[in-house]
């Protein structure tokens, strides 16, 4: 009788092991995944021209949604250094006498250069306005894990198309 109990609880004790250690690495394998997705995802493509103020604010203002909670999002192009880098290449490029809040997008750029986004939110909605205000308000800068929940379900999106 003993013999069969000591032989029940290593088999339990092994299956116990076994579930668990499974569990750790399908949860591996799917952050792995996700960070996969969240590094692939690029949103729309960056078409900034010089002397374009119309494109230098509907590029940044896509940028900012991934960073704010708003009501209402339209685009998305990832706020990556390379986007934040070309987008900054076209304003440099500009002139106050074609872009009227030249000044301002510079601001912006360096700030995001230095991945400051601690004004975001009234950032995106400067945009929006400028844009015609119908872009949806932000009211809050996006927490780290709300970010990521956009970008996987950009990635996903982008995966379906």
């Amino acid at each position: 009788m003993r013999k069969i109990t000591k032989v029940s609880l290593i088999l339990i004790f092994c299956i116990a092991i076994g579930v668990l250690t499974g569990f750790q690495i399908g949860d591996y394998l799917g952050n792995h995944k996700e960070e996969e997705m969240i590094n692939s995802v690029k949103g729309e493509k960056v078409e900034v021209a010089v002397e374009a103020e119309k494109r230098i604010n509907d590029t940044m203002l896509k940028m900012t949604n991934q960073k704010v909670l708003s009501d209402k999002k339209e685009g998305f192009i990832k706020m990556s250094a390379e986007n934040i880098q070309e987008v900054k290449e076209a304003i440099t490029k500009s002139t106050p006498m074609y872009v009227k809040h030249l000044g301002e997008y510079r601001m912006i750029i360096d700030r995001w250069e230095h991945e400051d986004f601690s004004q975001i939110v009234k950032e995106h909605n400067m945009l929006s306005k400028w844009k015609d205000g119908n872009d949806g308000k932000a009211y809050k800068e996006a927490t780290p894990e709300q970010e990521k929940e956009y970008l996987l379900k950009q990635a996903k999106a982008e995966l379906n198309k």
